[in-house]
């Protein structure tokens, strides 16, 4: 158990990212900067794994569904291939995509995935980490947390130092969330300790139990200011997220 960690999801394909959240029917950011060309086609494109006691396993079969922020309806859909991975083009119809991805598979939790904000261009890091319901179980006993309510949603959190694939984690980062859930983070072994005030060198935390419906994550760190943007926590899911200046 020491040598795993349970969220090392990288969100670090984005580019041409917005500002501060806003609330549509899943959640997401604001508009795309005015001076961005978007794609007319924007791929994504990511590996489905499923993080277990002893690392990530990839998975074959993961329905990856691409839907909008403002009414969940579909953009576009496909399916990992024998290594997990997984390629879909979504039509931009000339506007970035405000939208986010949720990713299925029979046996693992349906898992969500939300940028910090519209794509407006390609998007290669939709690293789409799952989990059985023991292992998240197993988290929140390690974080000290309650065990998981059904009835509330479960978020990862990874804050990086940019939008763009040369991003890194940053540590010693406060996470907060409206409405708050149970807060924690990973210690240096990359597991959720109790103990643990805020981000360790993986730049990961969690929210825990925290209410069903919009939630505006934020983070805090002297010297840096980062963008708070609104995801959809859906009860008894997983909702993967990522914050950046």
């Amino acid at each position: 158990m020491k040598h795993a960690t349970f969220v090392t999801f990288a969100l670090l394909g984005v580019a041409a990212c917005g500002d501060d959240g806003g609330g549509g029917g899943g959640g997401g950011g604001a508009d795309a900067p005015v001076d961005v060309t978007v794609n007319t086609t924007i791929t994504i494109s990511g590996v489905a794994s499923e993080i277990t006691a002893t690392g990530r396993v990839a998975q074959a079969g993961v329905q990856i569904v691409v839907l909008k922020v403002s009414d969940d309806s579909v953009i576009a859909m496909t399916t990992s291939d024998a290594a997990g991975a997984f390629t879909v083009s979504a039509p931009s119809n000339g506007a970035a995509i405000d939208g986010y991805l949720k990713a299925t598979k029979s046996g693992l939790k349906d898992t969500y995935l939300y940028p910090p904000g519209p794509l407006a261009t390609d998007f290669s890091g939709a690293t789409t980490l799952m989990l059985k319901a023991n292992t998240q179980s197993l988290a929140n006993q390690l974080a000290g947390a309650a065990a998981p309510d059904p009835a509330k949603g479960w978020i990862g959190v990874l804050v990086v130092d940019g939008p763009t694939a040369a991003a890194m984690p940053v540590m010693g980062v406060t996470i907060t969330a409206s409405p708050t859930g149970e807060i924690h983070y990973n210690s240096s072994a990359g597991l959720p300790q109790a103990q643990a005030m805020s981000t360790a060198t993986d730049g990961i935390g969690y929210v825990m139990n925290v209410p069903a419906g919009q939630v505006m994550i934020s983070a805090t760190k002297t010297g840096t200011t980062f963008h708070a943007h609104s995801i959809n926590a859906r009860a008894d899911k997983v909702t993967l997220t990522l914050v950046t200046p």
